[in-house]
């Protein structure tokens, strides 16, 4: 539920949606069964590929901010 939670999903799962007021929005998504496989193994080497893609995630995150910042800084010296 978490990844419905996330506003780039939001953002793609209502480009698919048709209609000008047309919204979903997580709890929407609330009744929808996610099959989850019963081998332990398959769950364990899910889980493990989520957490290595989150921290992924979260190093590009990162990067990105400190992009941005340097970015301000450098207009803010010149142009303000």
């Amino acid at each position: 539920m978490q990844l419905f939670n996330t506003r780039n999903y939001y953002l793609l799962i209502n480009r698919e949606k048709r209609g000008q007021t047309s919204h979903l929005y997580p709890s929407d998504m609330k009744g929808l069964l996610i099959p989850v496989p019963t081998d332990i193994k398959i769950q364990n080497e899910n889980a493990k590929k989520y957490v290595k893609n989150y921290k992924e995630y979260e190093r590009l995150a990162s990067e990105a901010d400190n992009i941005l910042e340097k970015t301000y800084e450098v207009f803010e010296s010149n142009f303000l």
